[in-house]
């Protein structure tokens, strides 16, 4: 279920990785317990359910406004999701799962094994 701590091309510090699907799209998310929300290649969603606009600080402190989109997103072997505020489109093929996602999940680190279940 949870890929080995991964260090992707580009990406500076090594993290846990789980596969998703949106709709027959698979592609791989890191999870990250510092983001609000999350984010999901654009690619991936066909049909864009607009719901509510919000305003995020990005990485490098830039605000923006942008719209969050209505998704179902299924995290292999653990369940399928929908986030209530939506979640946010990336050019990248690479995912995020945020704290949106991860408050739902029980989440443990055991002797260097990464544990991540469904409450």
């Amino acid at each position: 279920m949870i890929k080995e701590f991964m260090k992707l091309k580009g990406i500076v510090s090594e993290a846990p990785y789980v596969d998703c699907i949106i709709g027959e799209c698979h592609f791989i998310a890191r999870l990250d317990s510092g983001a609000d929300i999350s984010i999901v290649p654009r690619e991936c969603v066909a049909e864009k359910i607009l719901l509510n606009p919000i305003t995020i600080r990005i990485g490098d402190g830039e605000i923006k406004h942008v719209w969050t989109i209505k998704v179902k997103i299924s995290i292999t072997e653990l369940g399928t999701f929908t986030p209530e505020k939506g979640v946010l489109l990336t050019d990248d093929s690479k995912g995020l799962i945020g704290m949106d996602i991860l408050n739902q999940c029980y989440i443990a680190m055991e002797g260097g094994v990464f544990i991540l279940e469904l409450r």
